[in-house]
């Protein structure tokens, strides 16, 4: 029972950040929104700056948790899109390569926020 409530939490505080950042994509807000990302990174115990300091493989072992390699990756593939979005380029495609990298360790056959993502949100 407690993993699952750890699985759900993690759930809940994802589509709770990924609202936050379409909100601030919405209104045009995206500085706001690469902050959401950073914030949601926190809500899951992590350090953001770790998490892009460090390559995909330490990362995905450092990661407890499956679900939270999966939430990383998809909120990675969010700060892709708001850095493209911002003209930084060489910012925005590490960060999708990171995402992409970090999916592939779960064995997910899609890029994060790729149709058929199971952290795809209806659009």
């Amino acid at each position: 029972m407690q993993r699952y409530d750890y699985v759900q939490r993690i759930i809940e505080q994802l589509a709770a950040a990924l609202a936050r950042i379409a909100g601030c994509k919405a209104e045009g807000h995206l500085e706001a929104g690469l902050e959401e990302v950073r914030r949601a990174i926190e809500e899951l115990g992590l350090n953001p700056r770790l998490v892009s300091s460090l390559d995909p493989g330490s990362l995905g072992r450092l990661l407890r948790h499956p679900e939270q390699l999966r939430a990383v990756a998809r909120l990675l593939a969010e700060e892709a899109e708001l850095l493209a979005a911002l003209g930084r380029a060489r910012a925005a495609a590490s960060a999708a390569a990171r995402a992409t990298a970090l999916a592939r360790l779960l064995g997910d056959r899609t890029t994060p926020g790729a149709p058929g993502d199971r952290g795809e949100r209806d659009r």
